[in-house]
Formats: C-alpha cells, sequence, structure tokens
C-alpha cells in the first residue's frame, strides 16, 4: 500500500497564561492507502491533538509532516452535529451545499449512500425521528459527500449506549472498508480498536509518545467488527494491548 501521512518526530504543546502544556513528543508513524489505523492511550495524553494536527486545525511545533497536497480529510466528531432544523437529506448535502459543489453528479452519489445504507426511505425526516445509529450513519454519509481521501474518527461512538455502540461500530466501519476510504480513529476502547483496525499506535500519558505500533492481522475483517470479535486472536491482541498500556512506566 502506498503511504499516505508519514509523521516523524511531532511535538505540540499548549500555550497558556498559566505556562506551557506539553501534549505530544516525537510522535511518529505512517499511514498507508486503505489502512484503518486507531490511536489509543491515557486519557488527556494529547490523540485528538493529533488529529487536529492532520486536518490542519492545529500547527505542529516541530517534526515533519508528510502527506500529498492534495489529500482531503474528512472529520467526524464525537457528536454527530445534525441540525435538528434541516431534514436527513438537506444535513448529508450540507458540506457540498457550503462549498457550492452540490452538483446533479454529486447528489446522485449522495442518494446511492443514502441507498446503499439504509437510510433513502429517511431522507425527508429530521434528526429527531432518527435513532442515534441512523444519525451517527447520516454523519459519516456527510463526511463521505465531499469524497474525502482520509476520514478522521475522533470518538464518534462515544456518546451511544454499549449495545447500540457496538452495533453502530461494527455499521461504520464496514461502510469505510467498503468505500476503500482511509481512516484514523480515535478510541479509549481496545477492544473497538481491536475490532476495526489494522494497526494500533498505543501512547503514552502526556506529553505523548508512542510506547508501540501493534499490526492487527485477523482474518475476516470484510465480515464486520461483530465477527472480528468472535475470533480467537481478537482476545490475544487485547491482552497484547492491555499489557502494553499497564506495565509500561509512562502509563502508570
Amino acid at each position: 500500500m502506498d503511504t499516505m501521512i508519514q509523521l516523524k518526530n511531532i511535538s505540540f504543546s499548549y500555550h497558556r497564561q498559566d505556562g506551557e502544556i506539553k501534549a505530544l513528543s516525537d510522535i511518529s508513524f505512517t499511514v498507508k492507502k486503505g489502512e484503518f489505523v486507531s490511536i489509543v492511550g491515557p486519557s488527556g495524553c494529547g490523540k485528538s491533538t493529533i488529529l487536529s494536527i492532520l486536518a490542519g486545525l492545529q500547527e505542529k511545533e516541530s517534526g515533519d509532516l508528510q502527506m500529498n497536497s492534495s489529500v482531503k480529510f474528512g472529520y467526524m466528531f464525537q457528536q454527530d452535529l445534525l441540525l435538528p432544523y434541516l431534514t436527513l437529506w438537506k444535513n448529508v448535502c450540507l458540506g457540498p451545499s457550503i462549498h457550492h459543489q452540490l452538483t446533479g453528479e454529486v447528489c446522485k452519489y449522495i442518494e446511492n449512500l443514502l441507498n446503499k445504507y439504509g437510510l433513502i426511505n429517511f431522507r425527508n425526516k429530521f434528526p429527531s425521528q432518527l435513532s442515534g445509529g441512523m444519525r451517527q450513519r447520516a454523519a459519516l454519509i456527510r463526511t463521505l459527500a465531499l469524497n474525502p481521501d482520509v476520514l478522521l474518527l475522533d470518538e464518534p461512538f462515544s456518546a451511544l449506549d454499549y449495545q447500540t455502540r457496538l452495533l453502530v461500530a461494527d455499521d461504520i466501519g464496514s461502510i469505510i472498508r467498503k468505500e476503500n476510504k482511509t481512516a484514523v480513529l480515535v478510541t479509549h476502547d481496545l477492544s473497538e480498536a481491536i475490532s476495526l483496525s489494522d494497526k494500533i499506535i498505543i501512547l503514552s500519558k502526556r506529553p505523548a509518545s508512542v510506547i508501540d505500533i501493534v499490526n492487527i492481522s485477523i482474518p475476516g475483517k470484510e465480515n464486520g467488527s461483530l465477527y472480528v470479535r468472535e475470533q480467537k486472536e481478537f482476545g490475544d491482541y487485547f491482552q497484547i494491548l492491555w499489557k502494553e498500556m499497564n506495565t509500561h512506566d509512562k502509563c502508570t
């Protein structure tokens, strides 16, 4: 696979009136085309800061960030952020509309996505009339509407109850793979990371550094994350990650 993004020794600090807070220290990893990468680590260690730097919302302090200048990012946040006064259709068309790109071809592409992923019959419904899982699917389709090369997912399932979270993660992961998108996910959930990912970046506590990079090789990923959770290798990887995060000096 071709390398889409390469981070080399990225460091970042937040500068506040009460002093400097070092968030990232020499972060290095690569993201290849079509790869699903998860970033895990203790709360507050800087996982979301990495996504912000990739998206250009924050400027790195030092280090080298390499990517093709034409790479387009799509961002999914913890909340679905659907506008309550717009129908599902108008919500998913919002990005192309704002960028004056809502052509007939784009409308057809969005309509095909809604049809493919079971939302076409709800196109005239408002967010309050949709389930949590449907809202997250709509949020992903809204992100896909601009045809990004890389999806940045900032704990997009954290607001859901556990059962819904499992189902939606399975749903969203399958959509991302079927659409052949590259993805970088921030999550606190090790099981979620294993079930969705090709590679997991383990970070230390703040200032975050990379403890380890674990490649996940579990057959049948095309069958979805729920299927992956049932495989023997799933438990083996969980033990590896759990041990890494709980025995490393910087995670204590």
